[in-house]
């Protein structure tokens, strides 16, 4: 219907849509009026209760799973954690298909993870592996976790991997493994390593030894990235004394330490990583029971024309300020810069005096360190160089000293070994 009629106002129309109009918005206010929020009822879920694992629950769930694998007898273990962090804990059970000690050592055996489902011994099998004569082991006991520093969350994902005792070893050692679980494959991974020579295999690192060696190994973020590396150390006793106290001087044993960076699928050895645990594992470690921590350090710097007068260095631990600043400063005496050594920051504060014949040098580093200000103050002394004048090389021998010696590098690699723990 046209609004204009012949020139005209079409007063039928302008009634007819103004009706409308009011009809609709009177519609629209009325719902709006009429709708009341209902409040929602949703049905309450249930929190599963946690099973407690018992003694007697993990007997029935292990001798379920032996019995599934082996029909002779068999001689198992088991470790208890929550592997993924989700608040229920997981059952790692190994397995031999025979009593021990035996003439005839087993060659195959199991590892499995699994969860109880409820307390009369049902269960999800979460992972399994299975030690298959290929793998060249004679068990002398039963592969599993011995103890709970060996349950490690390597990548930082919150879910831990396995250091395995293998069940086998040397006379007087012990193999281990790390492994894996894939959640999502259900099934169970041996890592694998990549060794300086190039070699690919199974992670297999030895722990034991005798008076007169050392075999070690463990997983630890050396280099601050929350990634473990895997560090494998072995040492033998080069002293001659049958002194007791002579076993326990740092300097009477030779040792040879690789370092094993996670790369994402395996284990890479790290040659910068494993010169630098070389340098440190005779240092002197200092440790702060109060503020829980600790720090190695040389105990002598080894220089001929630079003596340390105040050491080892200072340690202050302290909150971060947010305010400070390391502002350039350069007077007659001191000096403040920022300095970066391999990649790590420090505010480095120098004030130095003269006094007989040599020149004394106060070193403060700053950085921070797992959300922490650090600092380190210590004192070095220089001799001068020009009192050797005439005396053979030894000037010439001074001046070389003192300019190659470089204390950055140092103090880097004193603060790479500062840890906190609990």
């Amino acid at each position: 219907m046209p609004f204009l009629k012949q020139g005209k106002t079409n007063w039928k129309y302008i009634i007819i849509v103004t009706v409308l109009a009011v009809l609709v918005a009177g519609g629209i206010f009325w719902g709006e009026e009429e709708q009341e929020d209902i409040p929602i009822s949703l049905p309450e879920i249930e929190t599963p209760e946690k099973i407690e694992i018992t003694e007697q629950l993990t007997d029935k769930i292990t001798d379920k799973i032996v019995t599934q694998y082996y029909s002779q007898e068999t001689i198992k273990r088991f470790f208890i954690d929550d592997l993924n962090n989700k608040g229920s804990a997981e059952i790692i059970v190994g397995a031999v298909p025979t009593e021990i000690p035996i003439v005839d050592i087993p060659n195959e055996a199991i590892l499995i993870v699994v969860t109880p489902t409820d307390e009369e011994g049902s269960y999800k099998k979460i992972a399994e592996f299975k030690f298959h004569k290929e793998d060249n082991i004679s068990f002398r006991n039963v592969p599993c976790v011995d103890d709970q520093n060996d349950l490690l969350d390597i990548e930082g994902d919150g879910i831990k991997e396995m250091v395995v005792n293998l069940g086998t070893g040397g006379a007087s050692n012990v193999a281990f493994g790390v492994f894996k679980i894939d959640w999502e494959e259900n099934k169970i991974e041996w890592l694998k390593v990549k060794k300086e020579n190039g070699n690919i295999g199974n992670t297999n690192f030895l722990r034991g030894g005798s008076v007169m060696h050392q075999e070690m190994f463990y997983l630890e973020d050396l280099d601050g990235d929350e990634i473990m590396e895997a560090i494998e150390k072995m040492s033998k006793y080069i002293g001659t004394s049958g002194d007791p106290e002579d076993w326990e001087k740092e300097e009477n044993w030779e040792w040879e330490i690789w370092v094993y960076k996670w790369d994402g699928s395996m284990f890479v050895y790290d040659e910068e990583l494993s010169n630098l645990l070389l340098e440190t594992a005779t240092w002197e470690t200092y440790r702060n029971e109060e503020y829980g921590y600790e720090v190695k350090y040389p105990e002598k710097i080894n220089k001929t024309y630079i003596k340390t007068q105040e050491w080892p260095p200072k340690v202050t631990v302290g909150p971060i300020d947010p305010e400070f600043l390391c502002k350039k400063l350069q007077n007659s005496n001191s000096e403040q810069n920022e300095i970066t050594v391999n990649d790590n920051k420090y505010c480095l504060f120098k004030y130095w005096e003269g006094a007989m014949g040599a020149r004394y040098v106060t070193y403060l580093y700053t950085t921070t360190k797992d959300d922490k200000h650090l600092t380190l103050e210590f004192i070095l002394g220089f001799s001068s160089c020009g009192a050797f004048y005439g005396i053979n090389d030894k000037m010439e021998e001074c001046k070389e000293e003192q300019e190659t010696f470089d204390p950055d590098i140092l103090i880097d690699k004193i603060v790479s070994t500062f840890k906190f723990f609990e």
